[in-house]
């Protein structure tokens, strides 16, 4: 079995450098990505007459134990959902700003928030919860302290749209570790997004953030392609009114072009300016920590952790 971890091949993204044309035609060829629905991986495997995974069947997985998490009720997939959904991905513009409901979009498998015997489950065809096309939620428009914060908001509004009554101020969630956790130190806070990194999430999460009252940390972001140098340069250029500590081999390469006295470099462990991070963080400063599985940038925050 051959399994594409990466983001490789993904809507965005350059495709994975993978020939199939010397593998084992009993190969089984599994590929996580799932938008494209049908990667240009998994279309050389089928093309080999290779048995096929896609990414979408892992990616709903997640989403049931994500639902069930959240709301104590364990959803069910059928057919016609399943439909719908890729119907939503071949047609979604990925870097829209609206969370549209089509009047035409239909629920099946039961109201989950009402409903009284989790069983049950009921079907609706253009129910009044569906809204029209025009209703819709504008992400960036809604502001919270952090990232946690606003995504609660999101859903809730999501929730009101479809006469949902639940109220997720009674729900409390920690996401694991590196997924935007909130560690209070000195008085302040770190936000730990050190599990992975893309520019664009990067981009979205810090934008988020006060830049004259956040520090960013950043380490190189993996994956990227032929271009990797110029999406880190275009990083550093969106985020300019940030003061900026970054590490690793690429951003290395690009402060050579791109100098700024907001943007400093720093090597390894011992060139980490921790000391001046804590006199920072006691300042009231939050520090923001994010970058690729390869940058281990966890190891820097428990540099702070640890002080």
């Amino acid at each position: 079995m051959i399994i594409n971890t990466t983001s490789l091949g993904m809507v965005g993204y350059p495709k994975l450098p993978i020939s199939l044309k010397e593998t084992n035609k009993d190969t089984i060829v599994y590929d996580i990505v799932y938008n494209p629905l049908k990667t240009p991986f998994i279309k050389e495997a089928e093309k080999n007459n290779m048995d096929t995974i896609k990414g979408l069947e892992m990616f709903l997985e997640q989403a049931k134990e994500s639902f069930t998490l959240w709301f104590n009720k364990h959803p069910k997939i059928d057919t016609q959902i399943l439909k719908l959904i890729k119907n939503k991905i071949e047609n979604v513009d990925i870097y829209g700003n609206k969370f549209i409901l089509n009047k035409n979009y239909i629920i099946k498998n039961g109201d989950f928030f009402k409903s009284k015997n989790q069983n049950s489950y009921f079907v609706f065809d253009n129910i009044k919860i569906c809204l029209t096309k025009n209703s819709s939620i504008k992400f960036r428009e809604i502001k919270n302290k952090n990232i946690l914060e606003k995504n609660k908001e999101i859903i809730q509004r999501i929730l009101n749209l479809l006469s949902i009554d639940k109220d997720l101020n009674k729900i409390t969630f920690t996401p694991s570790s590196g997924r935007g956790n909130i560690i209070k130190l000195h008085g302040s806070e770190i936000i730990d997004q050190t599990y992975n990194a893309h520019p664009d999430t990067v981009i979205a999460t810090a934008m988020e953030e006060d830049s004259s009252k956040t520090i960013l940390v950043l380490g190189d972001m993996a994956e990227l392609g032929e271009d990797e140098n110029k999406q880190h340069e275009n990083l550093l250029s969106q985020l300019e009114d940030f003061q900026i500590f970054i590490t690793g081999k690429i951003f290395k390469e690009v402060i050579k072009k791109k100098s700024s006295k907001n943007i400093n470099f720093f090597e390894n462990k011992q060139d980490f300016p921790k000391n001046y991070l804590i006199k920072q963080l006691k300042a009231g400063k939050k520090v923001y920590f994010k970058g690729s599985r390869s940058s281990k940038m966890e190891s820097y925050l428990e540099l702070l952790l640890n002080d």
